[in-house]
């Protein structure tokens, strides 16, 4: 989710899905970023070459309001079967969110709402990873 709302929080996650991807060399992983529309610009494979350089990426086109069921219709539409996606979010989404197939574990900002996302997966906060 990259609407504005998640701004603050961007750094902190991507540097902890560089550390993930860093560790687990096995691991496959592409970001996704979007807000109400994902446009294909910005989805990126994350090879080892680019790894450690995620914060540098060039996102277009984002900061507006959030709809999650662009995201979950872009995964079905490009054939993504990902097993786990991790999504940064406020939890400022539509009532009744189309979500992608696999686990999803919402990494809330630190004063984003859990009521609408707790119901589609596991959901923590970045204030709880950071203390």
């Amino acid at each position: 989710d990259y609407s504005g709302s998640t701004m603050g929080d961007r750094p902190f996650f991507l540097t902890e899905v560089a550390a993930i991807l860093n560790s687990y060399e096995q691991v496959k992983g592409r970001l996704l970023f979007w807000d109400a529309e994902l446009h294909e610009e910005n989805d990126f494979a994350i090879t080892r070459e680019n790894r450690n350089s995620l914060l540098d990426l060039k996102v277009r086109g984002c900061n507006g309001g959030t709809t999650m069921s662009c995201y979950a219709d872009y995964c079905e539409k490009k054939g993504y079967k990902c097993r786990l996606h991790i999504i940064l979010t406020d939890g400022e989404i539509e009532y009744e969110p189309r979500v992608p197939q696999g686990n999803i574990i919402f990494v809330l900002t630190k004063n984003g709402r859990d009521d609408i996302v707790k119901k589609y997966g596991a959901v923590c906060r970045v204030s709880d990873i950071e203390e």
